[in-house]
């Protein structure tokens, strides 16, 4: 079943996840584990966040 930030990421866009860490969320209960990734790597990259926990996702 899928919670109402996922309907809500569906319907406005991704985005909102990004939007949702940058506003303070630490953490994210997700049904579109994906797409939140997606935007979480985005977030990292746009914060030049560097860790040796935070992996760079290869596309094949």
């Amino acid at each position: 079943m899928m919670g109402s930030v996922d309907k809500n990421a569906l319907e406005n866009g991704d985005g909102l996840y990004h939007q949702l860490i940058a506003n303070g969320a630490t953490v994210l209960s997700s049904d579109r584990s994906k797409e939140a990734g997606v935007q979480l790597a985005k977030y990292a990259k746009d914060n030049k966040l560097h860790s040796k926990h935070i992996k760079e996702v290869v596309k094949k």
